[in-house]
């Protein structure tokens, strides 16, 4: 895992092996909570993950406010409030919701 110096993970964050996060990145799990962020993952510059409170999916009959599977590369600048997670016969499908890129 590597976090830059000049970003912000805050609240009730799992970060598993080999995530990336770059400078100037937030992760606000004030609010909604908790997040999960899988293996291999990759959230660029200026991103901003919010979940929201009572917002959540079931994964694993786990309450999750932001889940993102393995493998997952996030882009400069997105503004991310909500990401539901699905499986559709065992393929992971993430269905997006309320993204935001400038």
């Amino acid at each position: 895992m590597e976090t830059s110096q000049y970003s912000s993970v805050v609240g009730d964050v799992t970060l598993s092996k080999n995530v990336y996060i770059a400078p100037n990145a937030t992760l606000r799990a004030d609010e909604g909570t908790p997040f999960y962020i899988g293996e291999n993952t990759n959230i660029q510059d200026g991103v901003v993950l919010h979940g929201l409170a009572h917002e959540y999916i079931l994964v694993d009959s786990k309450k999750y406010s932001i889940y993102l599977a393995n493998s997952v590369s996030i882009a400069h600048g997105a503004l991310i409030l909500i990401i539901y997670y699905l499986a559709q016969s065992g393929v992971p499908v993430a269905l997006l919701m309320n993204v935001i890129f400038y």
